[in-house]
């Protein structure tokens, strides 16, 4: 929730981001809940709540798990973490590293 709130305090002066914090008349929104993005197709409003679960970008665990599963064994060397169970996951911190 914190990461969340540092980045809406960067959000909140943008033209295309709109919440009942910036604006409270805006009715549509739920206080503390949801904000809307203007994107090139229109007004999408997002939900915080699960936000950042439904966001999570599993395309570099799925490329891990391909190359640990080659057939090549200096490949399947490379990437250990690669082994972890689909539902096991790294995350990567803000210098870049990635954990377990």
């Amino acid at each position: 929730m914190r990461c969340f709130l540092k980045r809406w305090i960067k959000l909140k002066g943008h033209k295309h981001y709109m919440s009942r914090q910036v604006k409270p008349s805006e009715k549509s929104l739920k206080h503390k809940i949801e904000f809307r993005i203007t994107h090139y197709a229109g007004d999408v409003a997002y939900s915080i709540i699960g936000f950042l679960d439904k966001n999570k970008d599993t395309l570099f665990q799925d490329f891990k798990r391909l190359l640990y599963n080659s057939r090549d064994p200096n490949l399947k060397l490379m990437w250990p973490e690669g082994a972890q169970h689909i539902t096991e996951i790294t995350k990567k911190t803000s210098n870049g590293w990635f954990i377990v």
